[in-house]
């Protein structure tokens, strides 16, 4: 197994929730952060078995830093994506613009610009599982 099983970060909310992060810091202070707020975490220990734990976790979220949007492997994993329409979250560096011309057919959920709080992204995401509880559940 190329990953870190989601059952090792198994928590209380059922929403899993796959960090591709190249900044092992900055992932795994995001990781932390939902981990404390009760998420289930999948962190890849290479980007190559992404798609393979896409198909076996089935997360509910996928968070992707825009720095591996080059990379042949992350452009399959895009087309994937944008198959099955998972929700997405980008962490970039790069003008809005030229993120936004990265995200065409994404389901796109948010864009966050480096350097952001880390508890306000986990607040974000908090609050985007609640909206979409509500609609479907009331």
């Amino acid at each position: 197994m190329n990953y870190i099983p989601s059952y090792l970060y198994k928590m209380k909310n059922d929403k899993k929730i796959l960090i591709l992060e190249r900044d092992r810091l900055l992932g795994l202070d995001i990781q932390q952060q939902l981990i404390k707020n009760n998420f289930t975490v999948i962190r890849p220990l290479s980007i190559e078995n992404t798609a393979e734990i896409i198909s076996n976790e089935n997360p509910d979220l996928v968070i992707a830093d825009t720095d591996m949007n080059d990379e042949s492997v992350f452009k399959k994993i895009k087309k994937q994506l944008k198959k099955i329409q998972l929700p997405f979250i980008w962490i970039t560096s790069l003008t809005k613009e030229e993120a936004m011309k990265n995200s065409e057919g994404l389901n796109l959920i948010k864009i966050f610009f480096k350097p952001f709080n880390s508890k306000s992204f986990v607040a974000f995401i908090t609050n985007y599982f609640k909206k979409v509880n509500a609609f479907l559940y009331h």
